[in-house]
């Protein structure tokens, strides 16, 4: 079967909480009461603890400042509670009118845990540091809404080896041969996939576990190497074809499938999703097609996977060439083209309206181009154009198609 491709684009020449709702803060950057623990409390803790409820409800203010002040150079305090009691101290001199010395404590809280990212306080740490200095948190235009994030059921299906820890999630994502679009479909969106779970787990709870993802991509396999260290601690995703991103043989121990497995089932025109899960440790991805363009398809493919796949997943891929892999062919001829303009019509001003097919051998026939404007009607012009033109060769897909692609010459 036959098909027609026009492509429209005119190449141009020349020119929070799992389980029950914890208390609402009395106040606005007030901070989580500590949680009793089941070994013995110091008494300088029991002090600090009493001091931090004076603190929320405003109650002995001075004598709950002089308390956090004097003992949070205690070597017995769990960091928790020494940076909630640091908190406390900034409320309460902010309470009592010293506003710059509240900004300079909490100032100097975050400077101290720049490295410990996230950590338990860093929300209100953040919220306070925004009411003492402007009034409130300011509203970003950056943030996407909750309804807007686009969460897969793969990055779902993800989530039981990403445990919340101390309120907080991370997430170390290595990428080889990724192409540079940006995941729309939320194949890997772990971090929010978590929230989504825990705000269904706990409606009522006003706060969703913190989160942040390391992610690195790189748009080859030579990157192995230099990321070994990260391999066995980060979850890895291999974007595997017949062309570029082809992983040689000396790379599969790091694959979830010997390269040559891989090659065999590409090379019969499907797609593959092989995931090879680990001990400890996040599961290693392979999204195999047999040419680059088609990796999107399998990519929406193993986005709508609610399971991590036991076993090699093979995906149905069409054929035919998809319009990015025209427009990359067209695009390797413009500069022949373009000397064609240098040598035969550099006063032009115009439209060259090509057609032609691709045969199943990816090469060029019946080409066909129609001059509209002025200065492109040149006789060895259009012939210098037709034999650029002509030259190109395409994937081979086994199919037989038409393309329609205009070109703009301008002067």
């Amino acid at each position: 079967m036959k098909h027609l491709v026009t492509l429209t684009a005119v190449t141009a020449l020349f020119t929070g909480c799992l389980g029950q709702p914890e208390a609402t803060p009395a106040e606005a950057g007030a901070a989580p009461s500590a949680v009793p623990s089941a070994a013995p409390v110091s008494k300088v803790a029991l002090e600090v603890e009493q001091a931090i409820r004076n603190v929320d409800v405003g109650k002995s203010l001075g004598e709950a400042r002089a308390t956090l002040e004097a003992s949070l150079g205690d070597a017995t305090l769990s960091d928790d509670l020494r940076d909630e009691a640091t908190l406390a101290l900034a409320r309460a001199r902010d309470a009592l009118g010293d506003r710059e010395a509240a900004i300079t404590t909490v100032e100097g809280l975050l400077e101290k845990r720049v490295d410990k990212h996230p950590w338990r306080f860093e929300d209100a740490a953040d919220a306070l540091l925004q009411k003492l200095v402007s009034g409130g948190a300011q509203p970003s235009l950056g943030e996407a809404d909750e309804g807007s994030i686009v969460v897969s059921p793969f990055a779902r299906a993800l989530t039981p080896f990403f445990p919340v820890q101390e309120g907080a999630v991370k997430v170390s994502l290595l990428q080889f041969g990724a192409p540079t679009d940006a995941d729309e479909l939320g194949t890997f969106a772990v971090v929010d996939a978590v929230r989504a779970k825990a705000r269904e787990a706990c409606p009522l709870c006003d706060k969703s576990p913190s989160g942040h993802t390391s992610s690195s991509r790189h748009g080859s396999w030579t990157s192995i190497p230099a990321q070994r260290a990260r391999l066995d601690r980060s979850l890895v995703v291999f974007f595997f074809d017949l062309g570029a991103h082809k992983i040689p043989a000396r790379y599969d121990a790091y694959l979830p499938l010997p390269s040559a497995e891989v090659i065999g089932r590409l090379e019969k025109g499907e797609g593959l999703v092989v995931v090879k899960s680990r001990p400890g440790a996040p599961p290693v991805i392979l999204l195999g097609a047999p040419r680059e363009a088609q990796l999107p398809d399998v990519q929406k493919a193993l986005a709508a996977m609610t399971e991590i796949p036991a076993a090699p997943v093979a995906v149905p891929l069409t054929a035919n060439l998809r319009p990015r892999e025209i427009k990359a062919v067209m695009r390797s001829a413009r500069g022949a083209m373009k000397k064609c303009v240098e040598e035969h019509a550099p006063k032009a001003d115009g439209t060259l309206k090509l057609r032609f097919d691709v045969k199943e051998d990816g090469t060029v026939a019946n080409l066909t181009t129609k001059p509209e404007g002025e200065g492109v009607s040149d006789a060895a012009f259009l012939a210098c154009i037709d034999k650029a033109a002509g030259a190109l060769t395409f994937p081979k897909t086994g199919q037989k198609l038409t393309v329609a692609y205009p070109i703009r010459v301008t002067k």
